[in-house]
């Protein structure tokens, strides 16, 4: 009499789950692999030359808040650094913010944030305060809802300061947003480090640094 054998049946089914492991297994680092460099895709590229504008520094004080003295006729000026694309991706002014950096002093701005929006104090730089951001594009409007502004090359945008001062027999124009204390104050004359960065990746898409 003939009779069957199971003992091989054990051996294949653990040979076949071992396989059935493996794929997975290799899928799941393909997937994150294929993820990592997707990633690495998504932070744009581009080159920028940057320049200030002064256009006035009035009136003296050793610091914001503590009180001011203008000329008569004293009106607000826009004094602004300008930065233009030379080249490299297309960028959209709400994806990106831009850090800031004199010696250990950094702020870090943005279409997320407000400027100083106290209206009452005559050194703001800014003519419509209320309803301005931090980044303008050149031949744009400087209204919030218009911020979502692409920048391509040879297209320019602006950050505005919020105001301006003296003291210290120095000049200064100074970024302060709303609620932040103290602010950073730029000293014209003084090297600036700079550094854009992409809100989504959280990587530099260029740095630098200009002259105020």
């Amino acid at each position: 009499m003939n009779s069957k054998s199971d003992s091989a049946v054990s051996p294949v089914i653990g040979i076949l789950l071992m396989l059935v492991v493996t794929i997975i297994i290799a899928a799941v680092v393909s997937s994150f692999a294929g993820g990592m460099a997707k990633d690495e895709t998504k932070t744009p590229q581009a080159s920028f030359s940057v320049k200030s504008n002064i256009n006035s520094i009035s009136g003296t004080s050793n610091y914001p808040g503590d009180g001011y003295t203008y000329p008569g006729g004293y009106t607000e000026d826009k004094n602004y650094i300008e930065f233009q694309h030379k080249g490299g991706d297309t960028l959209s002014l709400s994806d990106i913010k831009l850090q800031l950096q004199s010696g250990d002093t950094k702020i870090i701005l943005g279409t997320d944030n407000s400027p100083n929006l106290d209206k009452t104090t005559a050194f703001s730089c800014r003519e419509d305060p209320v309803n301005s951001t931090y980044f303008n594009k050149v031949g744009d409007s400087n209204k919030v809802g218009d911020s979502n502004k692409y920048i391509s090359t040879s297209d320019k945008f602006r950050l505005v300061a919020d105001g301006n001062y003296g003291g210290w027999g120095a000049k200064y124009i100074f970024y302060r947003p709303e609620g932040m204390q103290g602010g950073l104050g730029l000293e014209v004359g003084s090297k600036i480090d700079y550094s854009i960065i992409d809100k989504t990746s959280g990587r530099t898409i260029t740095s630098g640094e200009f002259t105020v």
